[in-house]
């Protein structure tokens, strides 16, 4: 099920790999790596059977783009509807509510290398070399309710929310994968909504610099009466970082808090990439630089949201009022400056976001906030999913 390309000199200890030290073929019938060709200078696909070529193809009409002349269909509004009590009603909803249920019985520091677990961040991390300050992190994301109105715009926000949550952990995004959920390809429909999430995950790929390097397709996903799931592509982003001791979580600390994304409400417009790629930049230096305690990647909940979920994975049962304007929809990043008596943190941001050329109230704020009473909420937040996954 897996291929690999690998340097010649590389063959002979993959092969080992797989078949001695892990011995695939004693654990399963036929199971096994073995060499099934090369890459050549040669633009031809030849396949052979038996020594006799069966097949010489052109590389080219291969791999070339299929043309899908669908109609996509009537675009739709894409505004997230919300009030005043938006990004706390999510919290109690089965899209915002804890995931524990999910993951806590799975042996999250298997190995020994967990820098941070699940649940503790916006993205796992390993330290996966011993001796080494090297850390890997992890993390997935996707939004079905956005496939339902726009399948290109919900793969390119799944790229940049996978990406932004590597980042707030202080991570450079590094690579992609995905899992790309739709309903029966030979409806046109279905097949177009299929065909504009490829769109858009190569949109932000491109757009991000970061590559593609596997996935998976599921097709046929519906019930007997023709209804299908969403648009769900969903996206895996893996980051890089040099000194694992540098990585910070999303629980508050109660700093100052400062949000880093584009100052607008709950439209959904097109991805300014260039813009993206600069605060992730600006993110990832105040990170490197310490002056950063905890971030979160603002989703679809908003603002409110994120930061309120900062307070309850401290443990904390009060969460931030904002005295100004809730944002999100578009998303971006809550960063918790450290406190210290003998260092103005907040004025090395500014200077910091200046060199980065972040412009203040464009690029980003801060969020004057005052603290109330959310035990009600922490409580429906920590239970809701237990109803389903007791």
């Amino acid at each position: 099920r897996l291929l690999f390309i690998v340097p010649p000199e590389a063959v002979d200890d993959v092969l080992c790999a797989f078949n001695e030290e892990f011995t695939l073929p004693e654990i399963a019938f036929n199971a096994r790596a073995v060499v099934i060709g090369r890459v050549t200078a040669e633009k031809r696909y030849l396949l052979f059977h038996r020594g006799e070529c069966v097949m010489d193809v052109d590389t080219e009409f291969l791999t070339k783009p299929l043309e899908a002349k669908i109609d996509p269909g009537p675009s739709t509004s894409l505004r997230y509807a919300r009030d005043d009590n938006a990004g706390l009603a999510r919290l109690s909803s089965l899209d915002g509510c804890s995931r524990e249920p999910l993951f806590q019985r799975y042996d999250s520091v298997v190995r020994g290398c967990t820098a941070i677990p699940r649940g503790y961040a916006d993205a796992g991390v390993i330290a996966p070399i011993p001796g080494s300050q090297l850390g890997v992190a992890i993390a997935v994301a996707g939004n079905p309710e956005l496939g339902t109105r726009d399948a290109r715009l919900a793969a390119e926000y799944a790229v940049l929310e996978a990406a932004r949550r590597v980042v707030a952990v202080g991570a450079t995004p590094i690579g992609l994968t995905d899992c790309l959920n739709f309903g029966n390809p030979m409806k046109p429909d279905h097949y177009a909504q299929f065909v504009a999430a490829v769109d858009g995950l190569c949109a932000a790929a491109s757009g991000l610099n970061l590559p593609f390097v596997s996935g998976n397709v599921s097709f046929y996903n519906e019930a007997s009466s023709g209804a299908a799931v969403p648009a769900s592509p969903i996206v895996a982003c893996v980051g890089r970082m040099e000194d694992v001791s540098r990585c910070v979580d999303s629980a508050l600390k109660r700093g100052e808090l400062i949000y880093i994304g584009r100052a607008q409400t709950w439209r959904l417009t097109p991805v300014d990439y260039a813009g993206e790629v600069r605060r992730m930049t600006a993110v990832l230096a105040a990170i490197g630089a310490g002056l950063v305690s905890s971030a979160k990647a603002v989703g679809p909940g908003g603002m409110l949201s994120a930061a309120v979920e900062m307070a309850f994975q401290s443990g904390l049962t009060v969460g931030p009022r904002f005295e100004g304007p809730d944002v999100g929809g578009s998303g971006g990043w809550i960063l918790e400056l450290r406190e210290d008596a003998d260092r103005d943190f907040l004025d090395e941001f500014h200077v910091l976001a200046e060199a980065h050329t972040l412009e203040y109230s464009k690029d980003y704020h801060c969020i004057g906030h005052s603290l109330e009473d959310l035990s009600e909420v922490y409580a429906v937040w920590r239970a809701r999913l237990r109803e389903i996954y007791p």
